[in-house]
Parts: C-alpha cells; sequence; structure tokens
C-alpha cells in the first residue's frame, strides 16, 4: 500500500469506535511479507517520508484500548506496570528475555534502535537493553 491516508478519507478515524472497526479497511490487502522474515512498522498512525524519515498521519487517531498507542491509563499505574514486568511478576525470566531481546533492527542506518516482541529496544553505543 502506497497511500496509507487514503485508508481514512472515506471512513475516518472518529467513526472507529473499537479496534475491530478498522478491520475491514486492511483484511483484504496481501500481507507484505511473509510471517518470520522482516520487521514491518504497521501504525498508520506515522507515515515514512521519502528521505528516509516518518511523519503523522493526520487522518489516524489512536482508539481507546486500541493495540497502536491507544491506552488509557495514570501514570502510576503505567510506572507499576513497568516495575511488576520488569521485576519479573507477570512473565517468567526466559518469555522475558525474549520479549526484550532486539529482533529487529527499526532504522538501519543506526545499530540503537531495535524492536522486540511489542516493545521499543534503544541500545545506547551497542549496550544490551537494561532490564532491572
Amino acid at each position: 500500500m502506497d497511500d496509507y491516508e487514503a485508508l481514512w478519507r472515506d471512513r475516518p478515524m472518529y467513526v472507529m469506535r473499537a479496534p475491530c472497526d478498522s478491520l475491514p479497511l486492511v483484511a483484504h490487502l496481501p500481507m507484505q511479507a511473509t510471517p518470520g522474515t522482516t520487521w514491518v512498522y504497521n501504525d498508520v498512525g506515522y507515515l515514512p517520508t521519502e528521505d528516509g524519515g516518518w511523519r503523522t498521519n493526520a487522518y489516524s487517531v489512536p482508539i481507546v484500548g486500541g493495540p497502536d498507542g491507544g491506552a488509557d491509563t495514570t501514570t502510576a499505574d503505567l510506572a507499576a506496570l513497568w516495575d511488576a514486568l520488569l521485576g519479573g511478576r507477570l512473565l517468567r525470566e526466559a518469555t522475558l528475555e525474549r520479549m526484550l531481546t532486539p529482533h529487529w533492527r527499526t532504522d538501519p542506518s543506526d545499530g540503537e534502535g531495535h524492536y522486540g516482541y511489542g516493545i521499543w529496544i534503544a541500545r545506547r553505543g551497542g549496550a544490551p537493553p537494561r532490564t532491572r
């Protein structure tokens, strides 16, 4: 798909009430790659630019409760979540380690930006991510 903004022109984001409301926009599209072969950013809230950067998609606003940044929480609850996650109270150690392992480089021009399983990882100066 070359024009992600086109997704929202006929069905604007403000009519979306639940994450499943967006499925008709993309369900008919072919997969971009075979699973496990590459990493592809798939949130239409940001769009790639011709110069390799990113810009905001003015037609897209996350649905509250959606997987693309639609979390509705407090800073205290978010801090408690991170404390529990990184403190080993939510996942087994092996699962947490796999989640925090850089699986895909998000920006080929630098060695710092990576993506684990459901989490962005910054490896400053090649150092491994801090988990505790």
